[in-house]
């Protein structure tokens, strides 16, 4: 409620709710390993995570990690990832002006060609269709 008194943008009460959100879901469900890699992933959304950063900072295999993973969610985590980056994308193509690109890199993809592959494989159109499809009112 502070919040959308307060100026913020729209991605801003959305990050704020989704911790919160986050944080209710952990209450909810047992801390397991498989969670916290989940978590992790959603805090280094931004940021470059490979297996093998995710073995080094858990303390298991490669392989473990994606069975426990895909256990626990039925994916691994790179599909993961970019499934939260995708979600991301699309919220900011829907309510920002800001360039594809932009948005590309935001999101934490290094490369807009790998985004836009990622993107049309999941939606079916490009970035830009999206936008235009699903733009938010000013």
């Amino acid at each position: 409620d502070q919040l959308s008194h307060s100026g913020a943008t729209v991605t801003e009460q959305l990050s704020v709710f989704t911790q919160i959100l986050t944080r209710l879901y952990r209450r909810d469900k047992q801390d397991t390993p498989a969670v916290q890699i989940g978590a992790y992933l959603a805090e280094h959304i931004r940021g470059s995570v490979s297996l093998d950063r995710l073995s080094a900072e858990f303390h298991f295999s490669k392989n473990h990690i994606i069975n426990l993973f895909k256990q626990e969610y039925g994916t691994t985590p790179t599909e993961y990832l970019n499934a939260l980056r995708l979600q991301k994308a699309k919220h900011l193509l829907e309510a920002t002006s800001s360039a594809a690109e932009d948005i590309a890199a935001t999101c934490g993809f290094h490369s807009y060609s790998h985004f836009y592959r990622l993107f049309l494989r999941e939606t079916g159109i490009s970035p830009t269709q999206w936008r235009s499809r699903k733009r938010l009112a000013p």
